[in-house]
């Protein structure tokens, strides 16, 4: 499984699939997320991201997560993966220039 702490579940109320998990993080934080489908199928893809209490250096990537629409929960999870690592890492670049190599 790629995301194996993420399970598939039916919403009752919106009568949708969302899947549901923690992603690890870098850093070693873990945030929870939420890949769910969407009927806006012809925005560009079928599921939306939804992130939660992720570190303050992922503030701009969570909020361009929340703007996109993928084809598949697999694709918006991954997406988030990257998208999350890579805003800890150029902030810790950021912090530690002097000191390349050091996270």
């Amino acid at each position: 499984e790629l995301f194996p702490g993420f399970r598939a579940q039916l919403s009752k109320k919106a009568d949708t699939f969302f899947w549901k998990g923690e992603l690890g993080l870098i850093d070693g934080a873990v945030v929870p997320v939420m890949a769910a489908e969407t009927e806006e199928a012809d925005s560009g893809g079928r599921y939306q991201l939804f992130v939660k209490d992720a570190p303050k250096a992922c503030a701009k990537a969570v909020d361009e997560l929340l703007e996109s629409r993928f084809g598949t929960a697999t694709q918006a999870l991954r997406a988030a993966e990257l998208a999350l690592n890579k805003a800890l890492f150029e902030e810790a670049f950021a912090r530690n220039r002097k000191r390349p190599w050091s996270f």
